[in-house]
């Protein structure tokens, strides 16, 4: 789903299952979430982009999974994707106050996406209209 919020643009993704989901998506579902909250705590300025996407792959190997993707996030602004800091594997970029950033940590047809705003104190849920505790279901 596309947001923009004073003309800058932003990212919210969430999965959705047609008719009853079965206790397998439920439950895959919850793992992936688990993941990607966590990965959002990782988000804490001083740290590197790099050392934010190594925890974001420890977070799925100690689920069993292998993480991919090479990217498991983005900064937000005048464009819309791989604008620095990239949250990527040896990025050295720090993060700091204020970033705003896509977080997405994702694996398969799993993909969970929010921005955060990046606090000193730990990094705040800008795109909150749209939970993530349970998996949406439609039909």
């Amino acid at each position: 789903m596309q947001q923009s919020l004073d003309g800058y643009p932003g990212h919210q993704s969430r999965c959705t299952v047609i008719g009853t989901p079965t206790a397998t998506q439920r439950h895959e579902y919850q793992v992936i979430r688990d993941i990607y909250r966590a990965s959002l705590e990782e988000c804490r300025t001083g740290r590197t982009a790099g050392e934010v996407y190594d925890s974001v792959v420890g977070h799925f190997a100690a689920a069993g999974l292998q993480y991919h993707s090479m990217l498991a996030g983005h900064s937000v602004g005048c464009w819309w994707h791989q604008q620095e800091p990239v949250i990527a594997r040896g990025n050295r970029r720090r993060l700091e106050a204020n970033m705003v950033i896509a977080m997405e940590p994702h694996i398969d047809h799993w993909h969970i996406q929010d921005m955060i705003l990046l606090r000193p104190e730990r990094p705040e849920l800008l795109s909150t209209r749209f939970p993530t505790d349970e998996l949406f279901v439609c039909g």
